[in-house]
């Protein structure tokens, strides 16, 4: 097997928002700004269900009613990754919730123990 390795000539992204305490109450407007979305992480090892990250392009929501513009699943007692290599542009910035509930626009009950999620910006 062979291996290469190259020097990057430009950071993919230059923004790390970390939320240690994601759950239903939004978190408005987490980047500040319009950017490009690359990478999200989710760390829902502490709950045995479920659990639901919203993101909207907005610079605040309200997760009962705020219709998102990505939802990424995290399967019960996981940790998930998800890339965007090409990147998912946002113009005015990210608002981020949680919930262990699938639908949008509704009700949405917290997780059983808030995630952590990660979200690489520019």
């Amino acid at each position: 097997m062979a291996v290469t390795k190259g020097v990057v000539a430009n950071a993919l992204a230059d923004t790390l928002v970390t939320d240690t305490t994601t759950d239903s109450t939004a978190e408005a407007n987490v980047t500040g700004a319009s950017g490009t979305m690359y990478y999200v992480y989710i760390d829902n090892t502490a709950n045995t269900t479920a659990a639901y990250v919203k993101i909207a392009d907005a610079t605040s929501a309200t997760s009962s009613s705020t219709v998102p513009d990505f939802v990424f699943y995290a399967p019960a007692s996981k940790a998930v990754s998800y890339a965007v290599p090409s990147g998912a542009g946002y113009g005015q910035g990210l608002s981020v919730w949680g919930t262990s509930t699938q639908a949008s626009a509704v009700s949405q009950t917290d997780p059983g123990t808030a995630v952590t999620v990660r979200i690489l910006s520019t």
